[in-house]
């Protein structure tokens, strides 16, 4: 069940370089090099000066992580502002992906030399283990310690039409299995709180259980997704006629664990 609380009103500023987040019940602002937490009332509740230059910034349930793309860091902070810790990676960090309760990253990075790998890291900062990836370009990724499992989205490029892969793997790094999509990109894709991998392509949300399919909703011309507290998915586009629905509308779909509409 969703659970959705109203935010007050913040000061927004007035920077195309600013950066918003939510973090537990506030918002994250990123902006001229220092981060901002502001509580669901609206007050400012801390800031920290990290004079970084287009962050990535990922969550957890209690963590914040800023990825510092030129310096090829990634810093770890409290739910009150305090660094945790610093990592330097060995390349440029692409994606980045965090557990919720866990504090466990995905970093998938490239270095100068165009090496390519995914890397992930424990809870303090260490390294715990790697995969390197020999072909394609990694364009999704997502995580579940719980279910021992990593999620890959691969692009490849090699042949004579694009292909893309569904890559699983256990967190030591191990291969499970391998899935080709043919020509379906992904845009996105988690771990739902059961296991199921929610799978956003071009033209379709999917659950996938041991690489079958558990529900499928038709959705043409996504536009943007989002998900919430790994329920639901929110998809902003046009939904197809299929079984679930008897008319076709643009509008913010939001699809439950179980694949049924709101």
């Amino acid at each position: 069940e969703l659970h959705l609380k109203q935010l007050q009103e913040i000061i927004i500023t007035q920077s195309n370089q600013a950066k918003y987040n939510k973090f537990r019940d506030g918002i994250l602002q990123y902006t001229e090099g220092t981060l901002y937490y502001f509580e669901h009332t609206g007050e400012e509740a801390w800031k920290v000066l990290l004079a970084i230059h287009d962050p990535i910034i990922e969550t957890s349930s209690e963590s914040i992580y800023i990825v510092d793309r030129d310096r090829k860091q990634i810093v770890r902070l409290d739910h009150k502002g305090k660094i945790i810790y610093r990592y330097t990676l060995e390349g440029r960090a692409k994606v980045v992906k965090v557990g919720d309760v866990d504090d466990i990253v995905l970093i998938y990075e490239e270095s100068e030399k165009n090496e390519k790998a995914i890397t992930l890291l424990d809870r303090n900062g260490r390294k715990s283990s790697d995969i390197k990836i020999t072909q394609g370009d990694i364009i999704a990724m997502s995580l579940s310690v719980e279910h021992n499992s990593i999620a890959v989205g691969m692009l490849d490029t090699t042949g004579e039409s694009l292909q893309t892969h569904l890559l699983n793997y256990d967190l030591k790094g191990n291969l499970i299995s391998s899935t080709n999509l043919e020509d379906n990109l992904i845009y996105n894709m988690f771990y739902d709180r059961e296991g199921k991998l929610i799978v956003i392509k071009d033209n379709e949300v999917t659950a996938l259980v041991k690489d079958k399919a558990k529900w499928s909703v038709e959705v043409d011309l996504i536009k943007t997704t989002k998900t919430i507290d790994n329920l639901a998915v929110v998809v902003y586009g046009n939904i197809e006629n299929n079984k679930q629905l008897l008319k076709k509308s643009e509008d913010i779909i939001i699809i439950q664990k179980n694949g049924k509409l709101n």
